[in-house]
C-alpha cells in the first residue's frame, strides 16, 4: 500500500509498451485493472461468462473481491470503447488476447493459466517499462515506487482528478468495491454514473470542448445486415472454447472494435497482430460504424 499511483500519462505510456511489444495478456490485465478499479487478482479472476453488452457498453461482474470472500456484494462495472487509441481499449485488447493462435482454452477464465504465475509476470515486466520511462526522462520516480497497486490507485486518481467534471465521490467508492459503512444501506448502484465513470477510465477526452464528440463516441459496431457475415468470421477468430463461453453479443461488440484498429495494429506490429482469415473472408469483411451518432446504438454516459 506504499506505492505510487500508476498516473495516467505513465499508464498510458505501459499500455502502448505492451501493445508495441505484443504483450496481449500484460496490456489487457494492465487496462481492465486500471479502467475496473480493480486489485490485479479480482482482474485476474474475471470468467468470460462475466460479461454483457448493455447498450454501448460492456458490463463486467466481479463476484469477490478481497473485502468480500463470500460474494455478497458482487460488483458491476461499464467498460467503454476507445476508438481513438488501441492501447487504451478494453474492446480490443480483449479481441486481441482471445484471438486464435495462443494454447487452447480449457476453462471459462479470461486469464487461463496460473494465476500467480501470471501476476509475477506481469509484476515484473511493469516494473521494466516504468524503468525504461524513467532511464529516457519519460518518469521521475523509482520503479521500486510502482507496484501493481499503483494501477488501482492511478485509476480512482484519474477518475477523481483527472477531468475538471468527475463523477460523485459514490460513484468511484462503488466502483472499487469499498465499503462505505452505515452509508451503504443508502447509497445503491445507478448505472449512469458508472457509465460515465467508464468513459472517463477509458481515457475519451473530457476537457476540452472542441473535442466534447469524442468522449460521446459510440463503439465501432456492426450494421445489422451485417450480422451474418460477421459471426462467420467470428467463428475463425475465436477458438471453440471462447465461443462457447462468451456471450455471442460481447464477441460482435469486441470483434468491431478490433476491425476498426486493425490497420493501426499492423502499423504498429504486422508480426504480431493479424487476422486469422483467408484472403476470402479479409475481403467480405464488413466496416463497422464509427462516430458519434448511429441507428443502431445510442450514446450513454454523457
Amino acid at each position: 500500500f506504499g506505492k505510487d499511483p500508476l498516473y495516467f500519462s505513465m499508464y498510458s505510456a505501459c499500455a502502448s509498451a505492451f501493445l508495441k511489444h505484443g504483450d496481449t495478456l500484460s496490456g489487457l490485465l494492465l487496462v481492465l485493472s486500471f479502467q475496473l478499479l480493480n486489485r490485479v487478482n479480482e482482474t485476474l479472476s474475471i470468467s468470460l461468462k462475466n460479461m454483457q453488452v448493455v447498450e454501448d457498453m460492456l458490463v463486467v461482474t466481479i463476484p469477490r473481491s478481497k473485502c468480500d470472500q463470500a460474494g455478497l456484494r458482487s460488483k458491476v462495472a461499464h467498460l467503454a470503447a476507445n476508438p481513438f487509441d488501441p492501447a487504451l481499449c478494453s474492446h480490443t485488447l480483449l479481441a486481441l488476447y482471445l484471438m486464435k493462435g495462443r494454447q487452447p482454452r480449457s476453462t471459462s477464465a479470461l486469464f487461463d493459466g496460473e494465476m500467480e504465475s501470471n501476476r509475477k509476470c506481469f509484476t515484473k515486466l511493469l516494473s521494466r517499462h516504468v524503468s525504461e520511462m524513467i532511464v529516457s526522462g519519460e518518469a521521475e520516480r523509482s520503479a521500486k515506487d510502482v507496484g501493481t497497486h499503483s494501477i488501482r490507485k492511478g485509476g480512482v486518481s484519474w477518475a477523481a482528478n483527472g477531468t475538471t467534471a468527475g463523477p460523485s465521490y459514490y460513484a468511484i467508492s462503488l466502483r472499487a468495491n469499498w465499503n462505505l459503512g452505515v452509508q451503504q444501506r443508502y447509497v445503491g448502484l445507478e448505472g449512469a454514473q458508472d457509465m460515465y465513470l467508464g468513459r472517463i477510465l477509458a481515457g475519451l477526452p473530457r476537457t476540452d470542448s472542441a473535442r466534447s464528440e469524442d468522449f460521446m463516441a459510440l463503439p465501432p459496431h456492426w450494421h445489422e445486415d451485417d450480422l451474418e457475415v460477421v459471426d462467420g468470421i467470428i467463428d475463425s477468430i475465436y477458438e471453440t472454447s471462447v465461443r462457447k463461453n462468451m456471450n455471442s453479443l460481447v464477441l460482435r461488440r469486441i470483434t468491431a472494435s478490433l476491425v476498426h484498429h486493425m490497420p493501426a495494429l499492423v502499423a504498429l506490429n504486422g508480426s504480431k497482430y493479424n487476422l486469422p482469415l483467408s484472403p476470402e473472408e479479409k475481403a467480405a469483411l464488413p466496416t463497422p460504424i464509427t462516430g458519434g451518432s448511429s441507428d443502431f446504438l445510442k450514446a450513454t454516459g454523457i
